[in-house]
């Protein structure tokens, strides 16, 4: 993907969530943010790249309430900028640094962050001796403390497969996940990796397939389940038009199938034999 691209799909998110319900962007800045996007798709010059650097400073506030991985989206940014030869300075020196997770000390990834025993004293329950399932639900549960937001952020730099690595626990670890916020943090790769491990377990129990179904008749059935508990962003079909989730995908029976020309046929016969509304 195109460092475009990438950045838009770190924002997706926020997109999504602020037209959902009156289908206009319902803070400003976000508004903003918007047209700036489009106004460099339309012309990437160097003043529509200034204008986009600056609506992505002011919307930081907005990207930080719905838990986007803001260090992500600055990356994302200044590669791009890159691409034109700019660099980007986020602070001046008279700013404070208001997002100190965006430069972590060089000390943070070679030591534990406070995130694990932080959660554990807030609740009373020992993290690490919860269920996957459990302890996704404990994630859930603190997300909307004024504190999380940064520990998390820490606790990823530390430990990046952190979520990814509860997401394989279990298939309803994998879903409670990706049914909130947080699943946004995954990329789609480490999002594909988990419905490879657990896609015959989700056929099997959350499913309840009869084992003499034909296996078009499963994956259609799977590919459905996923899409219903996934965001849109996150759809099978979304999943496979990134080049390192489909390598994933790809080497599962099930998702060879999905892609094949007798799956299509199959498609096409089912919705040419269904009654016309």
């Amino acid at each position: 993907m195109d460092p475009l691209g990438e950045l838009e799909d770190s924002l997706a998110y926020m997109f999504e969530l602020q037209t959902k319900h009156t289908g206009g962007y319902i803070e400003p800045s976000v508004n903003k943010l918007r047209m700036a996007l489009n106004d460099y798709k339309d012309n990437s010059s160097s003043t529509s790249l200034k204008n986009l650097i600056s609506a992505i400073k002011k919307a930081f506030p907005v990207i930080e309430k719905y838990y986007i991985d803001s260090f992500k989206v600055r990356q994302k940014i200044e590669a791009l900028a890159g691409t034109q030869g700019e660099s980007i300075n986020w602070y001046t020196s008279k700013e404070a640094n208001r997002y100190p997770f965006f430069q972590p000390s060089s000390s943070a990834k070679e030591s534990k962050t406070d995130f694990i025993p932080w959660l554990s004293a807030r609740t009373g329950k020992d993290f690490g001796s919860l269920s996957g399932e459990a302890q996704v639900q404990m994630l859930i549960e603190e997300k909307s403390d004024k504190e999380f937001t940064v520990k998390l952020k820490l606790h990823l730099h530390a430990n990046p497969d952190f979520l990814a690595n509860l997401a394989m626990e279990s298939p309803n670890a994998f879903i409670k996940l990706m049914s909130s916020s947080l699943g946004f943090q995954l990329e789609k790769y480490q999002i594909a990796k988990a419905i490879y491990h657990h896609g015959k377990t989700i056929m099997d129990e959350s499913l309840k397939m009869d084992k003499s179904s034909e296996p078009i008749e499963k994956v259609m059935q799977l590919v459905d389940y996923l899409n219903e508990q996934l965001s849109s962003l996150h759809s099978i079909e979304k999943l496979l038009e990134d080049p390192k989730a489909k390598a994933v995908l790809d080497k599962s029976e099930l998702f060879q199938l999905y892609q094949s020309e007798e799956y299509k046929e199959r498609q096409d016969y089912d919705a040419s034999a269904a009654p016309a509304t």
